[in-house]
């Protein structure tokens, strides 16, 4: 009974030892791992009980995507964007088919794609940021999105606002942000009334515009240029 007792003590001793929320993740907690994808603190965020809303750019669940780390990319990949945090996930099974959520490393992002949307990890001035970046000309759009944790009116709880997006105009390898439809002609530059005709014709509102909808604006502007 003694060495059954020692043997037990033991045995919990090493169940104390394991991973903590915020340890980082080796390669030995996965099966197949790449040090450079798995190297990230686990995501343990948690907002207060009964926060309405998620911190996530469009919704709770991963989507499929890729990643361009040093280079490098890995794609079939279930990823999502915490902008809230400013953090991009992934999840993976792990050992014994665990699912586990990290925080993916923002030391070696270059880029990386949700769906069909494509971000960026750059300083547009502002510091390194996520970027969704629309467009393949010279001319681009630049989106970074944030949200906020409110008080909800007439309650005592929280709930996240809606995805509020700050803009910018990549031309000349120069980023500069505008709030206004009068601010983005005023970047673009050239050719401003054929770009205003194309907007009345089209009815885009270049504020509220849409990742199609700002596709073809660019597209147009780029045969321009």
């Amino acid at each position: 009974m003694a060495v059954w007792g020692m043997l037990l003590l033991l045995m919990l001793g090493f169940a104390g030892t394991g991973t903590s929320q915020n340890a980082v993740l080796t390669t030995e907690d996965i099966s197949g791992p790449d040090q450079r994808l798995y190297n990230g603190r686990k995501y343990a965020y948690s907002p207060p009980y009964g926060t309405d809303g998620h911190p996530f750019l469009q919704a709770s669940e991963f989507i499929q995507g890729q990643i361009s780390l040093q280079g490098m990319e890995y794609t079939g990949l279930l990823l999502n964007l915490d902008v809230f945090n400013q953090q991009l996930l992934l999840q993976f099974s792990g050992k014994e088919g665990a699912v586990n959520t990290i925080e993916v490393s923002k030391a070696w992002i270059e880029h990386f794609s949700l769906g069909t949307k494509y971000f960026g990890y750059t300083d547009a001035g502002d510091g390194l940021r996520f970027y969704q970046i629309i467009g393949n000309g010279p001319v681009r759009v630049f989106w970074h999105f944030s949200k906020r944790l409110e008080i909800k009116p007439g309650s005592n709880r929280y709930m996240f606002s809606g995805p509020q997006k700050t803009a910018a105009v990549m031309k000349d390898g120069v980023l500069t942000p505008y709030k206004s439809k009068k601010g983005f002609l005023s970047v673009v530059g050239n050719d401003r009334q054929e770009v205003r005709a194309f907007l009345r014709k089209h009815r885009i509102r270049v504020m509220h515009a849409s990742d199609a909808e700002m596709t073809v604006l660019l597209d147009f502007i780029n045969t321009r240029q």
